[in-house]
Formats: structure tokens, C-alpha cells, sequence
């Protein structure tokens, strides 16, 4: 380099230097960036320009409200018009008046049945029996044949019509070979009978159970749970209670049960099926024992509650979620994170590295220092 062309680059910088200062301090600002422009306001924007929130790409974790399915039922179970019924009084005037003071069964018979009714009538062999009865007041004719099969059956005796005739029998001896079961209404009944009375709702055996205690231990004959009837065998009036109250419990018993599906988070169902058990259930000694059953249903960890009132699957909501919490001990739960910037199989396997089994917290600093 000569000293022309020395001394041309020394005052070219010269030249540069005092442009510099005429210009005011020197940037450390590339000469392509852009000027920095501070986020508008609520209130005044900037023209021309839109700003963007670099938080708004951060996904907010959203709070999943527990859901609860109930089916809430009607609550009804039996008949309240049918049970609300009360028997017509009897609008015939008392002409009849009985008074019998010890007599036998058969005079008691030939005096109602052959000289009041006109009946033809046989009396079975080693039918034996006294009767004391008497009324103060008449009694009208339609409840004449009543009084005389109550009559029979204090000495286990009824009446069984057949071929014209009436045959007063043993009760234990007036269905075989003598009866057979039949369906209808019982207003043409004459005697003792057998009929079937086929349910909708209920299956014999639970009616069996009904209505027990209101019918007399010989009116069952026969519980067919695979026809639905339930065959019983009684005299006119008799029957006619036992349909009346049949009536009244042959309803549609699931659609008054309410159902509650209450799915859980933290807890095995089985552990809070026995909890609920062991506070509502029916060996928990409280007046609520028998208002509800818990299932536990494995496949979806939920518990399943049927009770008959609609109003305590609120209830049981509230309980199954203040039960359904983990202890002090340590325990396994389940959580998912959507992946963003790498293939979840490989965050897996580094993490399974990291905190996984046979790794420590020294080895995993390390790994982190180094990557």
C-alpha cells in the first residue's frame, strides 16, 4: 500500500466519524430491525398495527365438572286409588235372623242350605262339628251363604258345587279331583274355587310374599313364576280380597325405582360401595336400612344406586364424591399431557430414563447437564 492510498482511507474515516457525531450516538441496532412499538392499550390503539398477546398461545387448563347420571323414577309402588277403595255398604234390609246354639254341622247345613236357600246338597262321610251362632239384628239374604262357608270353615269344612249340587267337603279334600283353576271375575262364584290371577308387574313369588299375612295358609296353591300366575283357592269373598290387594300391589315397580350412575376418580368402587354399605345398607341399624343398594360396577369405576325415593340420588351423589378421596399413603393416579414440540414416544422414553426404575436422581442430573 503506498501513501496515497493511505492517506485516502484516513480521511475517509474522518469523514465518517463526523457524520457520526452530527447524527447523534451510535446503535447497537442492526439497521434492518424494526423500532420497538409498546403494546396498545385498552383504551387508544395504534393505527395499522394489530398486537399479539404471546400468552394467548398458552393453553388454560380447563376444570372437567364431575357428571353424575340419574334417572329418577316415579316413586309410586302400589295402587293408591285401589288401596283408597272402601267396600259398598250393603243396601238390603236384614229379613234373616240365626240362632244357633251348639248344633250340629249337618242341621246347621239342611237349616241354610235345604230349608232357606232350596238347594240341593250332599254332605261328605266323617264330617263331624258343633256350631254356636246367633245374630241380634236381620241380616239380608246376600250374606246368608257367606255366614255359612265362615260357618264351615271353623270346623275345616267348605262348600264345593258341582253337578248341581252343593258337596260340603274338607277343606283339604275340595280341590283334588273336584276343581280346577280358573280366570275371570268372581260375581258367578258358587262355593269354593280355584283361580288364577295373572300379574303384569311382579312376579308370583314377591306377591307370594304380600300377601302372606293377609290370606289364609291353605289359599296358596300354586306360584308360577315362569307363566306369571299365581293360583289360590277360597270362597267368593275370600278371592275378592285377595284380587283387591293384588290390585294394589301389581304396579310397575321399576319406573318408580330411581337409578344414579356416580362415576369416581380417586378411590377403588369397591372400597366405597362397602363405606356406603356400611352407613346406608340394611345391616347399618338406621331408619334408612333397606332405601338404598349400592352396586359396584368395575368397568366404568362408578357405583351404581337404586333407591325409591328420587330425592336421595342427590343425596347419594353428595356422599359418593366426599367418599370418593385418597388418604395420607401414596397413590397411583392417572394424568395425560398433550405433547407439543416432540414425539411423545420419545418424552416417553426419556422420561422413563430419568425417573423410571433403575434410574437416580444423580444419574438424571447428569443426562441433564449434558444434554
Amino acid at each position: 500500500m503506498n501513501a496515497r492510498a493511505l492517506r485516502t482511507g484516513l480521511a475517509t474515516l474522518l469523514i465518517c466519524v463526523i457524520a457520526g457525531c452530527s447524527t447523534g450516538p451510535l446503535r447497537d441496532d442492526p439497521p434492518d430491525a424494526a423500532p420497538a412499538v409498546d403494546p396498545p392499550s385498552a383504551e387508544t390503539g395504534t393505527p395499522g398495527l394489530i398486537y399479539v398477546d404471546p400468552r394467548a398461545d398458552v393453553d388454560e387448563p380447563e376444570t372437567e365438572e364431575r357428571t353424575f347420571e340419574s334417572y329418577p323414577g316415579t316413586g309410586e309402588f302400589f295402587d293408591r286409588e285401589a288401596a283408597g277403595r272402601t267396600p259398598a255398604p250393603d243396601v238390603d234390609d236384614g229379613e234373616i235372623i240365626f240362632n244357633f246354639e251348639g248344633e250340629s254341622l249337618s242341621e246347621v247345613v239342611k237349616a241354610i242350605l235345604g230349608d232357606l236357600l232350596q238347594e240341593n246338597y250332599v254332605i261328605g262321610p266323617n264330617l263331624q262339628g258343633n256350631v254356636t251362632f246367633s245374630t241380634s239384628k236381620p241380616v239380608p239374604m246376600s250374606q246368608v251363604m257367606p255366614i255359612l262357608e265362615m260357618l264351615l270353615s271353623w270346623n275345616n269344612a267348605t262348600l264345593v258345587y258341582k253337578d248341581g249340587r252343593y258337596h260340603v267337603l274338607p277343606i283339604n279334600r275340595a280341590i283334588q279331583g273336584q276343581l280346577r283353576p280358573v280366570i275371570g271375575p268372581s260375581q258367578g262364584q258358587r262355593g269354593y274355587e280355584v283361580r288364577a290371577f295373572p300379574l303384569e308387574y311382579i312376579s308370583p313369588s314377591e306377591m307370594e310374599k304380600l300377601l302372606r299375612p293377609y290370606a289364609k295358609e291353605t289359599a296358596f296353591i300354586n306360584v308360577d313364576n315362569l307363566r306369571g300366575l299365581l293360583i289360590l283357592g277360597g270362597t267368593r269373598q275370600e278371592l275378592q280380597n285377595y284380587e283387591e290387594t293384588i290390585g294394589i300391589f301389581d304396579v310397575d315397580w321399576l319406573s318408580g325405582m330411581s337409578v344414579g350412575i356416580y362415576p369416581l376418580e380417586r378411590v377403588e368402587v369397591e372400597t366405597v360401595v362397602t363405606e356406603l354399605e356400611s352407613v346406608f345398607g340394611e345391616g347399618a341399624g338406621t331408619p334408612l336400612a333397606g332405601m338404598f343398594r349400592f352396586l359396584a360396577i368395575e368397568r366404568l369405576n362408578a357405583v351404581m344406586v337404586i333407591t325409591p325415593q328420587p330425592e336421595y340420588l342427590d343425596t347419594a351423589a353428595e356422599w359418593v364424591e366426599r367418599l370418593d378421596r385418597g388418604g395420607s399413603e401414596a397413590g397411583v393416579r392417572l394424568y395425560v399431557y398433550e405433547v407439543k414440540n416432540v414425539k411423545a414416544t420419545d418424552l416417553a422414553d426419556t422420561l422413563n430414563q430419568v425417573f423410571g426404575e433403575g434410574s437416580n436422581r444423580s444419574s438424571g442430573r447428569d443426562r441433564n447437564r449434558s444434554n
